[in-house]
């Protein structure tokens, strides 16, 4: 005699096990999603940043408008504009930072907020670095200007 099972669906069990290993593998993959999300943002802005400040010191060296540029620093923005010192203006070209990210410590010698470049020589009189973190300070990327104008980072 022939015994013949049939097959209705899934077992309790089957369903519980796939379940539990699909919860597994989320509480896996999540975690490191969120970290290279955060560690993105992070480096969009600085890369944003950087671009900024070759911009500014671009634009003296090559006296666009018979001019010097800088770049002003707030806490979640950088603004590039014309001029020994900074103003608002509408001619400004203005970066908001990533969600999450903002300045940390800005330490430019002579105090401030500002990184003006000289006319035909591409220097500063305000070398110094910026520190770039994420809001929870878990990660964080230095941006260093030295007085000729050169600009690095880690």
């Amino acid at each position: 005699m022939k015994n013949y099972f049939k097959n209705n669906g899934f077992s309790l069990l089957e369903i519980l096990i796939t379940i539990s290993l699909l919860v597994l593998i989320v509480a896996l993959v999540v975690p490191n999603l969120t970290k290279f999300r955060n560690q993105q943002m992070l480096l969009n802005t600085k890369e944003s940043l950087i671009s900024l400040l070759h911009q500014a010191r671009n634009n003296t060296l090559a006296s666009k408008n018979l001019g010097n540029y800088g770049v002003h620093l707030s806490a979640t923005q950088a603004t590039l504009f014309m001029g020994e010192t900074f103003s608002d203006s509408p001619d400004n070209q203005q970066i908001n930072f990533e969600p999450g990210v903002a300045i940390g410590a800005l330490n430019l010698l002579g105090g401030g907020a500002d990184i003006v470049f000289q006319r035909l020589s591409g220097d500063t009189n305000q070398p110094g670095t910026i520190q770039l973190q994420l809001s929870d300070g878990s990660l964080e990327k230095i941006i260093t200007i030295n007085q000729i104008g050169v600009i690095s980072s880690n």
